[in-house]
């Protein structure tokens, strides 16, 4: 249930500020994180290194709004460093992953979410859709 809460909060986070929040200025992550998809078999997501990742979250897309299918998601401890790029099923180390990834379908369509943590400024996100 916690799970399933957390994933609400950030996608009305995300839904209300329209993919970006900007807390402060002073950290280029912080004004407008890029989150880009490089596809693939298994994609890749990458967003700027500056930024402290707390989690992804990657849902199937479907015409009922009702409904989200979540194909793979993970969280991580704001002390665990994180490449800047994470290929699609492979959660970084000490990661804990919420949903075990689940084989993605060719034409069907992706949304990846991940938050950021930003220390003190707290926390903002960012999102992109992808066609398998």
């Amino acid at each position: 249930m916690r799970y399933l809460a957390r994933i609400v909060l950030a996608s009305a986070v995300l839904l209300a500020c329209n993919g970006e929040i900007a807390l402060s200025t002073h950290n280029s992550c912080l004004v407008h994180p890029q989150l880009l998809v490089i596809p693939g078999a298994m994609p890749v997501f990458t967003y700027p290194p500056e930024c402290g990742l707390s989690s992804l979250h990657v849902v199937m897309v479907t015409p009922s709004t009702t409904s989200t299918q979540v194909v793979w998601s993970f969280t991580v401890s704001g002390q665990t460093m994180v490449a800047s790029s994470i290929r699609y099923g492979s959660a970084p180390a000490g990661a804990t992953v919420q949903q075990q990834p689940r084989a993605l379908v060719r034409g069907q369509v992706y949304r990846v979410s991940v938050v950021y943590s930003a220390g003190r400024d707290g926390f903002f996100g960012s999102e992109a859709t992808f066609t398998q």
